[in-house]
């Protein structure tokens, strides 16, 4: 097991990555806009927690899930 600042600088580093993604979006979403995220793995849930928790709120949070294999 690594030891335990490893561990969570990795989970700070995957953190970063799609709260940079959605705050350099940012300025393109309106309030009422749709998001589309692809994919809701690891990565995926953070940006949607970023999402739901960037003002202006109202925004429609859409997840496209596909069964089985990659895409």
């Amino acid at each position: 097991m690594p030891p335990l600042d490893t561990a969570l600088r990795a989970a700070a580093d995957a953190g970063l990555t799609p709260y940079r993604a959605v705050r350099r979006a940012a300025g393109w979403l309106e309030p009422g806009a749709r998001v589309l995220v692809i994919g809701a793995g690891a990565l995926g849930q953070f940006a949607l927690q970023y999402l739901r928790l960037l003002p202006p709120r109202g925004r429609e949070l859409v997840v496209a899930v596909r069964e089985g294999g990659p895409i």
